[in-house]
């Protein structure tokens, strides 16, 4: 099995600055320096995305904070955005030293733990109920419960982390396909020209296809069987989010802090799914056995793809979250000219193409569980000298409620429920998905979304599980004894102080 040297870096560092007493008894002062002259000042902001900048946060900060007759006037912004795969390993280290580090950084939930358990999060609650602007129980109130939990310190419970996003995740899926396949059982909705058909053949799907990890297999053989060239996703990655197959997971850690067989148990169940899914034979395989991200997972989400040997396949669903719609589904998708054929860019010009629309033949369903990919939180540094700009970029994100609501045009869901009602209300439906109302879809997903099964060591677990099905699936391993095995072997290596003895699926 691959060893984990970058995440097992990661983890050894982690611990090491746990053990050096870093905590949270840093200075939590919020207020600078009186003399500071932010004319000759940089706010640093450093990120694993490049979001903050696309989506023009950093524009809107400066035009309200650094522009000419403003707090900050001349003050610069240098933002550096740094790949999610080294992140981690690149920004603790400088949180450590305080050397060179960012004002302002983001972090993924799970990347939380590690930043609270160094002590590296400057106090924003405190901040906030220093300000008069803000009114810091009814902004809580505001805010969708587990994007506020996440951002609680997990030693004395202090605010210190937020994110503007929820990014619950569903199975988007084309309602074309779905209607030939299962068209003719019981329950399909009938009228394909119904200002609601989308909606109805999602709820349809939800309920009879997609409510388990085996209803998920038998509609892949399904559809497989329905034609030999179309398949329901295109590979076992999709069904990752469904492995625990509930809205309140068991957690990698058991109440006594060990490795936890409850956890263990789900995981096999899902080992053998993605066994079923697989076959390194296409013909054979339920799944197109394309890569995520890759030329032909993207190419997918249109009409067709062609594999390796010039078959002609098509994909019906793909498992990603909100930002998946805009992100990545929309840029991808078939588009149709006014006679409903398929637009194809080469065959047209410019302003032919440009006048196609989506085709509007997509849904989304949930899934045997909720889930949530993603989802960007920004924190303050505690060393920083700027808190105070620091502060007012955080504000301008996730307290400023007249942005927030002209930045939920691009299709992002909020954490604030005030603005999600408003945006929700207001919203027309999306045409790439035949006018369905995705805000709706989602806001429902995030409010069964718990964060009780979160560990800070869930990164590296989920990696070292992935390669143990992984071995299983492609046959490198021959059983699920010697999977498990390696599994233990690699949490041993990595973390012999959760491992336990005895009581876990196929232990020595």
């Amino acid at each position: 099995m691959k060893k984990l040297f970058a995440f097992l870096s990661v983890a050894v560092l982690t611990f090491s600055l746990a053990a050096c007493g870093g905590g949270n008894e840093l200075n939590d002062d919020i207020m600078d320096d009186p003399d500071i002259d932010y004319s000759e000042e940089t706010l640093t902001i450093w990120s694993f995305t490049d979001e903050l900048q696309v989506q023009g946060d950093v524009e809107y900060f400066e035009e309200q904070y650094t522009a000419e007759g403003k707090e900050y006037e001349g003050m610069e912004i240098e933002y550096v955005e740094i790949p999610t795969a080294d992140y981690l390993t690149t920004i603790l280290p400088t949180l450590r030293t305080g050397s060179g580090a960012p004002d302002v950084f983001t972090g993924e939930l799970d990347m939380l733990l590690n930043f609270m358990e160094g002590g590296y999060l400057a106090n924003l609650e405190e901040m906030m109920k220093a300000d008069e602007d803000v009114d810091f129980d009814e902004t809580k109130d505001d805010f969708v419960d587990f994007i506020w939990e996440a951002g609680q310190d997990t030693q004395d419970e202090t605010l210190r982390s937020l994110s503007w996003q929820v990014t619950p995740g569903g199975i988007f899926f084309k309602t074309d396909m779905a209607e030939a396949v299962w068209g003719s059982e019981s329950g399909f909705p009938s009228d394909n020209t119904a200002d609601d058909y989308n909606q109805q053949v999602s709820d349809w799907v939800a309920a009879e296809k997609f409510d388990t990890l085996q209803g998920l297999i038998d509609a892949s053989e399904e559809v497989k069987n329905h034609d030999a060239n179309w398949r329901l996703f295109p590979n076992d990655d999709a069904i990752r989010w469904f492995s625990q197959q509930s809205d309140t997971p068991e957690s990698w850690l058991a109440e006594d802090g060990l490795i936890n067989a409850d956890r263990l148990e789900n995981e096999e169940v899902y080992m053998e799914a993605v066994a079923d899914l697989y076959s390194e034979d296409l013909d054979d395989s339920l799944t197109a056995n394309v890569g995520e991200w890759s030329g032909a997972w993207y190419q997918g989400m249109g009409k067709s793809f062609d594999s390796a040997d010039g078959t002609t396949f098509q994909t019906m669903a793909y498992s990603m979250p909100t930002w998946g719609l805009f992100d990545v589904l929309e840029p991808s998708i078939e588009l149709v000219d006014d006679n409903g054929d398929t637009c194809v860019e080469d065959d047209m010009t410019d302003e032919e193409y440009e006048a196609c629309e989506p085709k509007g033949n997509w849904g989304v369903a949930s899934g045997p569980n909720s889930y949530f990919w993603g989802g960007t939180y920004l924190n303050i540094y505690q060393g920083s000298e700027l808190k105070e700009p620091s502060y007012d970029f955080v504000k301008s994100m996730l307290f400023d409620t007249d942005r927030m609501s002209e930045r939920a045009e691009n299709g992002d869901v909020y954490a604030r429920k005030s603005i999600m009602d408003e945006v929700t209300a207001d919203y027309e439906g999306n045409p790439v998905l035949g006018g369905m109302n995705h805000y709706e879809f989602f806001v429902d997903e995030a409010d069964k979304i718990s964060l009780d099964y979160i560990t800070n060591y869930d990164r590296t677990l989920d990696q070292i599980m992935g390669d143990a099905v992984n071995d299983y699936k492609q046959g490198e391993v021959d059983t699920k004894d010697e999977a498990f095995s390696d599994f233990y072997q690699e949490l041993r290596s990595a973390y012999p102080e959760l491992y336990r003895s005895e009581g876990l699926p196929y232990q020595d």
